[in-house]
């Protein structure tokens, strides 16, 4: 369920979904040193059953932001995936580099997985 929406951002309930998501942030021991340990497959999918037990009893409880798209990214994808055009090209004429213009690409194959779910190939 989404709680809040912005021009640059959604609030919505964590779903058993968003596992591979959570895996990275929770299973992670620098991000999770107050606990002193990366939580496992098995605890992260304890601390998701915990959220919605919140939502359900409490009627709130800890949310996923996730980030929509701006316009310039948009433009990035839709020049690659859509009109097919070259990453060279699309860096020369955007002003940046190759490098930059592939980062791009690949963080908003990954925000798109995230919310789409499944395997995005390019």
């Amino acid at each position: 369920m989404i709680i809040l929406e912005t021009q640059r951002l959604i609030l919505r309930e964590i779903t058993a979904a968003d596992f591979d998501a959570w895996s990275a942030v929770l299973g992670d021991p620098e991000v999770m040193y107050a606990y002193e340990h990366g939580f496992s497959a098995q605890e992260v999918r304890q601390w998701i059953a915990r959220q919605r037990e919140r939502y359900a009893r409490d009627g709130f409880g800890l949310w996923a932001a996730v980030e929509r798209l701006g316009r310039r990214d948009r433009e990035l994808f839709l020049r690659k995936y859509y009109y097919y055009q070259p990453i060279a090209q699309i860096a020369a004429e955007s002003g940046l580099t190759v490098r930059a213009v592939e980062g791009k690409l690949y963080r908003i194959r990954k925000h798109l997985q995230s919310e789409l779910g499944g395997v995005i190939h390019g």
